[in-house]
This record gives C-alpha cells, sequence and structure tokens, in this order.
C-alpha cells in the first residue's frame, strides 16, 4: 500500500472491494500504522548485514524509470 505505484486511491478502492482476507505488506514504521483490534500483526525483522547488502543492491540496480 505505501509503494508510490499509481494513484493511492485506486490501490485503496481495490482492498476495499476484496471480499477475501488481505495480507499487507509495509515499510512503514510502527507509529505510522493504524492498529485495530480485528486485525492480527506479524513483525519480522532481518539481520542488519542483510539490510545493508540488499539496501546496495537495490540502489546499484535502480533506476529513474524504476523510480
Amino acid at each position: 500500500v505505501d509503494l508510490r505505484a499509481g494513484p493511492v486511491l485506486a490501490r485503496l478502492a481495490v482492498l476495499a472491494a476484496q471480499k477475501h482476507r488481505r495480507i499487507l505488506k509495509t515499510h512503514l514504521p510502527v507509529d505510522a500504522l493504524r492498529f485495530s483490534p480485528k486485525a492480527r500483526y506479524i513483525h519480522v525483522a532481518r539481520d542488519g548485514r542483510d539490510v545493508a547488502l540488499s539496501l546496495h543492491h537495490h540502489h546499484l540496480h535502480a533506476n529513474d524509470t524504476w523510480y
């Protein structure tokens, strides 16, 4: 949902129209999330060394078109 690909309102409309269970992945910090007692939240963390190498490769191969 927080990826800047297409209009936000269009993505939210697609999510609202879904009848099945939804799984949303986000990179937002926890204080930017809206919590609901109806939802389940799973926090997954990675080793910082893995994150650094992944970020390096991401920026090495990304270009203006991708952004």
